[in-house]
C-alpha cells in the first residue's frame, strides 16, 4: 500500500514498532522491519540489524521493481557508495536522501515514525555475495534489473539492512550513512534511546523507541558505560540529534570459560550485541597476552587453517561486567552446545576486513535479555526476560559453577 510521507516525528513519548521473527534461506530466524523510503513508497522488509551501520536498500530504476523506494528522494550519483559484511555480502550503490518511514507491517497505511527528508541512505543497484576470506564472488544476487535469485537477495528474505549500532560509518563516502533512530528528535518527556524487547518462545518482538526512568532505572536491569567510538572525528556528532557515536563493540565485559582442563579468563574485551549474527568469537589470535594458545584448547576447528570453528561442547561460558554503580555481575551464561543454537560459540579468525579480537554475541543476547540502549548518557542496560527461554534455561546450571568457581578464586 503507497504511503504519504508525513513530517517527522518528534519522540515525546514512547513508540513501538513490531521486529517481524523471519525465517531465512539457512533455516536460522532474523528480525525484520518494514521501512519505506520516500513519498508513496510500500514498506518492504529489511534485516534489523544491531551490528550494521545506517541503513543500505537495494534499489532498480525500473517501475515496479523496487517500490520501498517513493518519490521526493534526492540522489547524489557522483558519491559511490560500498558497504561489505562480515558474511561476505558486499553493496554497491550511490548515496540517497530521503525521509524514511518505520511501519507495523507491509499492509500498514500510515507510518508509525518518519525521520527528516535529510536522512542519508545508500541507494544500493548491486548487491553480491562474496567469500569472506578471499573476496571472490561466489553469486550476485541483486542488479538494476532487480533479483538474480529467485528470492530477495538479503538470505533470501530482506531487501537490505537496517542497521541500528551506533558507531562512526568509517567506509568512504558514508560518513553521513549513521543510525536513523539516533537521528530523530526526542522531547523532553522520554531519555534519547531505545529498547529492544524480543520473546524467542512466542517470536513476538518490538523496538522502543524513546526511554523513560522504568528503562533507564530498573531495579531488574544491569547497565553498564558504552565505548565511546574512538574512529569519529573529533566533536563529531549523529545529524540531527547531536547524539555522540559509540563503538560497534559497544561495551566491555570480561570472558570466562571453564572447562575440565583449565580456566580461560579475557578482561575487557570488546562485546558487540548483534541481532543479525550467531554468537561468535573473533580473531582468537589476536587477543593478548598468552590467550591465544588457550583458546586453542577449547576450539574444535573445522579447516586446517584454523581460521574456523567452534568452541568444544559441555564447556561452561559466561560473561562478567561492571556496573555504572561499581558492582561485578554475571550475564549471558549457557554450557556450549553445538546442538543448538543458544550455546554453540563460532570462532572466526582471520578476516582480512576485520583484524579486531571481540565477541559478537549474536542475537541470543536478545534471547535472554532486553537490550537498553540509553544514547543520552553512554549506558547499555540488560534485564533479563520475564520466562527464560531455552538459553536462560542452560544458564541456571552454569550460574551455580561460577559461583563455586569464583569462591575457590576469593
Amino acid at each position: 500500500m503507497m504511503q504519504s510521507v508525513k513530517a517527522q516525528t518528534t519522540i515525546d513519548a514512547p513508540i513501538s514498532v513490531p521486529l517481524h521473527f523471519t525465517q531465512t534461506s539457512s533455516g536460522y530466524y532474523k528480525l525484520g522491519i518494514y521501512v519505506g523510503i520516500g513519498d508513496g513508497a510500500a514498506p518492504a522488509l529489511f534485516e534489523f540489524d544491531t551490528g550494521g551501520t545506517g541503513f543500505y536498500a537495494a534499489y532498480s530504476p525500473h517501475a515496479g521493481i523496487s517500490p520501498w523506494w517513493g518519490n521526493h528522494t534526492v540522489i547524489t550519483p557522483e558519491v559511490p557508495i560500498e558497504n561489505a559484511y562480515d558474511s561476505g555480502l558486499t553493496y554497491s550503490g550511490r548515496l540517497a536522501e530521503g525521509a524514511v518511514s518505520l511501519f507495523a507491517s507491509a499492509s500498514s497505511s500510515t507510518p508509525l515514525i518518519t525521520t527528516a527528508t535529510t536522512a542519508q541512505i545508500g541507494q544500493m543497484n548491486t548487491i553480491n555475495q562474496n567469500d569472506p576470506s578471499t573476496g571472490h564472488l561466489v553469486q550476485k544476487l541483486w542488479s538494476e534489473d532487480g533479483n538474480e535469485t529467485a528470492h530477495p537477495p538479503i538470505d533470501g528474505v530482506f531487501y537490505g539492512d537496517f542497521g541500528m549500532n551506533l558507531a562512526y560509518n568509517l567506509n568512504p563516502n558514508s560518513a553521513g550513512i549513521a543510525n536513523l533512530v539516533a537521528q530523530l528528535n526526542y522531547g523532553s518527556g522520554v531519555t534519547a534511546g531505545f529498547r529492544i524487547n524480543v520473546d524467542q518462545a512466542t517470536q513476538q518482538a518490538h523496538l522502543q523507541i524513546g526511554l523513560t526512568e522504568a528503562d533507564t532505572q530498573s531495579a531488574a536491569a544491569s547497565y553498564f558505560l558504552m565505548n565511546s567510538d574512538g574512529g569519529a572525528p573529533p566533536d563529531a556528532t549523529i545529524p540531527v540529534s547531536d547524539l555522540p557515536f559509540y563503538s560497534q563493540q559497544l561495551f566491555d565485559a570480561t570472558i570466562m570459560i571453564q572447562g575440565e582442563d583449565g580456566t580461560l579468563i579475557s578482561v575487557d574485551t570488546g562485546i558487540t550485541p548483534d541481532t543479525g549474527a550467531s554468537t561468535t568469537l573473533h580473531n582468537t589470535q589476536n587477543s593478548p597476552g598468552s590467550l591465544p594458545g588457550e583458546y586453542a584448547g577449547f576450539i574444535n576447528w573445522s579447516n586446517a587453517e584454523q581460521d574456523l570453528g567452534a568452541l568444544e561442547d559441555g564447556l561452561e561460558f559466561g560473561l562478567l561486567g561492571l556496573t555504572i554503580d561499581d558492582e561485578i555481575v554475571p550475564f549471558f551464561e549457557f554450557t556450549t552446545s553445538g546442538a543448538t543454537n543458544a550455546g554453540n560459540v563460532m570462532v572466526q579468525n582471520n578476516r582480512p576486513l576485520n583484524p579486531l579480537y571481540y565477541l559478537n554475541t549474536g542475537i541470543s543476547l536478545f534471547y535472554a535479555y532486553n537490550l537498553i540502549y540509553d544514547m543520552e548518557n553512554g549506558i547499555i542496560g540488560l534485564q533479563a526476560v520475564p520466562e527464560p527461554s531455552s538459553l536462560g534455561l542452560l544458564a541456571l546450571g552454569a550460574t551455580a559453577s561460577w559461583l563455586a568457581f569464583r569462591r575457590r578464586r576469593s
